[in-house]
């Protein structure tokens, strides 16, 4: 049998900052003004109130709210300080010290930015004075505060205001659900994490005595960090718990109750994270960034935000996944946290990290490998977005849920059956070595690539024949896997028998070196703008010249206004020979000018496009000639008004003008 002590944690405590320092409006309260001994403009009740358990068995749960004293004067504070036994010179020290105030901020400062707390019943009554640092109201007729010389303890809400400190230690406070009477207010103390990954949690009754403690409680770490437990849909908490011989399993506790409901499997809560994607317009799933464009896309794109999920533990899947070694799990339902059948007989899902192989903080599950059948029947899926048709897309594209266990379930099975799928980097010792004595600064995170092997069947399975592994490289999208599996070319598709890791090898390297090249630019542009500017466009213009060579050197096409082009305009010469005698035009007439003014009147590259520009330039005074001659012989009259506009040379005599009648005119130039 599994127990649960009641203990007290020796560890030091820390101190809780809330309800320190804000700004409050008349919108945030529902009475005017508090009452005595805390009335006045700067004293508010907060609208929002919480039914807290009544200290006596039985009774109806009772409505309180907080209340908010702020903008004190320094005569207000002192006589609070000295109430709690402490000095103005100790409380201006602290919060110098402590709480963001600079060492030329003085009492009478700082008692204009602070906020003390007080509670209050519905109708607005004062249960406890706003003279401390934070309240949390643990029956009608307890709080457990903070005063302002920092003590920790219960005080009563009888009017007495009776003091008692308390001695156990704990890491955080918090209190959940009182939003109706039937759930009324559970204050919650965790404790510190002890050198194991393991703490206790605590959770006082009305009396402030503890009814329910838990101990060894597995800490939630990275890349999972987050609440060490999960609250399900019929209010009951599950905590993961590990016991003394090392086994784990979970406590299904009723919050209301304060009592143990149920033991479970072990729970692990995963943070599923928004897909890898290049949203809009959506037309990539990247597993790591190719460019820093990329890169950016990725950091302002992929969301900080997270969806808590229950899953639980069936499995491990063998070696030779890469990144995807590791436990195999199933979903848990949300409503009480039972498990989510599988749909195609699924045997679980292993989650897809990514956060070692970025450049920033890419935390939480970004992809999965569904996991099916056993054996010579096991097959896979590689998600990293929603697949299938407007019913999935619709509403899961983009949204945080997309790739949310319990979603993945359901729409996994519109993606292509694999006969394996491995997720990985290059040899980390080797990559270390591409960058020795490199500035940490420019090296990159080692790209992610994938690599695949196909059914030959996907009907048949196995028995069908495997293919050979394929590389994926960085890109995760479903539509991009099927058109690998049907096309396969050697010429871009590369595949190796036996070696996923070695086939992705060298475009790791590429991607890597890449981004090097990326990271070193954009550093040398910020230490050395004006210098650096000068590199890149000499780096830019040879690049644009090899190119152009490499074009000349092939007998390739020459496009009419691409990279070719800029080199024959800027570089005149071979190249600009070479595209006159393609085109025999430019894109541009004003571009004749640039060339003339670059290699002067007389060069032979100015004398080359200037006749083509000039005859552009005379046809186009023709045709306007040609147009106003026209318009003057045109019989035309007003249909109205029987109005023939007449000929008005003007002042300046540089083009031909009419009155059109209405305060404009209509003018030729010649």
């Amino acid at each position: 049998m599994y127990r649960f002590i009641i203990v007290a944690l020796l560890l030091t405590a820390q101190a809780f900052h809330a309800h320190a320092w804000k700004n409050y409006s008349t919108t945030d309260r529902f009475d005017t003004e508090c009452r005595t001994p805390n009335n006045g403009a700067g004293c508010i009740i907060e609208a929002d109130q919480v039914y807290v358990r009544p200290s006596v068995e039985g009774a109806a749960p009772k409505r309180l709210s907080l209340v908010k004293r702020f903008s004190f004067e320094k005569e207000e504070l002192i006589p609070i300080l000295e109430k709690h036994g402490t000095t103005a010179e100790a409380y201006e020290k602290y919060a110098q010290d402590n709480l963001g105030f600079g060492k030329n901020n003085w009492l009478s400062y700082i008692s204009k930015q602070t906020v003390l707390t007080g509670i209050a019943d519905d109708q607005g009554n004062i249960l406890l004075p706003a003279e401390y640092r934070w309240a949390y109201a643990v029956s009608d007729k307890l709080a457990y505060v903070q005063r302002v010389d920092l003590q920790f303890g219960y005080v009563t809400l009888d009017g007495t205001e009776t003091f008692t400190p308390t001695s156990f230690y704990w890491s955080h406070i918090n209190q959940h659900f009182g939003k109706t009477p039937d759930q009324p207010a559970v204050v919650r103390f965790e404790g510190p994490t002890d050198s194991d990954g393991l703490k206790s949690f605590f959770f006082p009754g009305p009396t402030g005595e503890f009814d329910l403690t838990l101990d060894r409680v597995v800490e939630r770490r990275e890349p999972d960090k987050g609440n060490d437990f999960y609250v399900f849909n019929n209010n009951l908490y599950a905590f993961p718990v590990r016991a003394e011989d090392g086994s784990e399993f979970s406590v299904y506790v009723d919050p209301f109750k304060l009592e143990i409901d149920h033991l479970g499997p072990q729970l692990t809560i995963m943070a599923i994270g928004h897909p890898l994607d290049n949203k809009p317009p959506n037309q990539w799933i990247r597993l790591s960034p190719k460019s820093m464009n990329e890169l950016n896309t990725l950091a302002t794109g992929s969301g900080t935000d997270f969806a808590n999920m229950p899953l639980e533990k069936r499995g491990t899947l063998a070696s030779g996944h890469g990144l995807f070694n590791g436990d195999i799990y199933v979903p848990l339902s949300l409503e009480d946290g039972t498990p989510i059948e599988m749909k195609d007989g699924a045997v679980g899902m292993v989650p897809l990290y990514v956060n070692d192989h970025m450049d920033f903080a890419v935390k939480g599950v970004r992809g999965w490998l569904v996991v099916y059948g056993e054996g010579p029947e096991r097959y896979y899926r590689f998600i990293t977005h929603v697949v299938g048709g407007p019913e999935f897309r619709e509403p899961l594209s983009g949204n945080l849920n997309e790739l949310a266990p319990i979603n993945v379930n359901l729409y996994a099975v519109n993606a292509l059956k694999l006969a394996d799928v491995w997720v990985g980097s290059m040899d980390e010792d080797v990559y270390r070595d591409m960058f020795r004595d490199q500035n940490p600064d420019d090296i990159p995170s080692m790209p992610l690539h994938a690599a695949v092997r196909f059914f030959e069947d996907p009907e048949l399975g196995a028995a069908g024949g495997i293919s050979d592994w394929y590389t994926l490289g960085a890109a995760g999208e479903d539509a991009y896997v099927r058109q690998t599996a049907e096309h396969r070319n050697p010429q871009f598709y590369k595949s190796s028998p036996d070696d996923p890791q070695t086939l992705v090898t060298e475009e790791i390297i590429k991607q890597a070196r890449a981004l090097f090249e990326e990271k070193y630019d954009a550093r040398m542009g910020r230490e050395y703008p004006e210098a650096w500017a000068a590199v890149r466009a000499e780096r830019l213009a040879t690049s644009q010249r090899e190119k152009a060579d490499e074009i000349l050197a092939n007998g390739y096409e020459i496009q009419f206004n691409d990279v070719f082009y800029t080199v024959a305009r800027t570089q005149g010469g071979k190249y600009l020979q070479a595209y006159w005698n393609r085109y025999k035009q430019l894109p541009n007439e004003a571009d004749a000018s640039d060339i003339c003014s670059r290699f002067g009147n007389n060069s032979r590259e100015c004398g080359t496009v200037w006749r083509w520009a000039q005859a552009q330039y005379e046809g186009r005074a023709q045709a306007e000639r040609v147009a106003a001659e026209e318009y003057a012989r045109k019989a035309y009259r007003h249909p109205i008004f029987d109005w023939k506009p007449e000929y008005r040379p003007p002042m300046n005599y540089q083009g031909r003008c009419y009155n059109q009648g209405d305060g404009t005119e209509k003018c030729f130039y010649d």
